[in-house]
């Protein structure tokens, strides 16, 4: 009886197992959202505004009119040149078939100094509906700014949808 519990045991594990070992679901929607974060950081000090709006999901692109002009502006807003930042700290949450990711990265310096913080929020996977996954929007803050100053124009741009309508999460959850 022992001997057939410990079989079942190794096989269950074999089997839960063998989907990352063989490359299958490999790619977590942390390891995603860290991938991606390192990419809008990269997209940021290359002021590539191609490439950024690449992120972004389709449902992003097709409500938000004016995400050329944000991620312009988004560039602006930071001066000068990316020297430094942290490893981004990831999250996921919601079900298999609907899971949502993001990340941000702390103590962004730049060549003068300013420090600044950039998160996105998005869908790993959603099966209800294809055109919500990616970065749905993207968040910078001058925490140097933000220290002095209680308006939040002056210290946050925005990229993208920073929720979905009412009715948009009935459709997709």
């Amino acid at each position: 009886m022992i001997m057939k519990r410990i079989a079942f045991i190794v096989l269950l594990s074999i089997t839960l197992c063998s989907c990352s070992f063989w490359g299958i679901g490999s790619e977590s929607p942390e390891k995603a959202a860290e991938e991606i974060q390192n990419q809008i950081i990269q997209y940021f000090k290359d002021k590539d505004s191609e490439k950024l709006k690449g992120l972004f999901c389709e449902y992003a692109l097709t409500k938000d009119n004016s995400i050329d002009r944000e991620i312009e502006s988004a560039f602006d807003f930071i001066d000068g040149d990316i020297v430094s930042f942290d490893e981004p700290f990831t999250a996921a949450a919601g079900s298999i078939e609907t899971k949502s990711y993001g990340a941000d990265t702390k103590n962004i310096v730049t060549s003068e100094g300013t420090k600044y913080y950039i998160s996105f929020n998005g869908e790993f996977r959603n099966d209800n509906d294809k055109s919500v996954e990616g970065v749905r929007y993207i968040k910078i803050i001058n925490e140097t700014k933000k220290k002095s100053s209680s308006d939040k124009n002056e210290y946050m741009k925005e990229i993208g949808l920073p929720e979905f309508s009412k009715e948009k999460m009935d459709e997709i959850f």
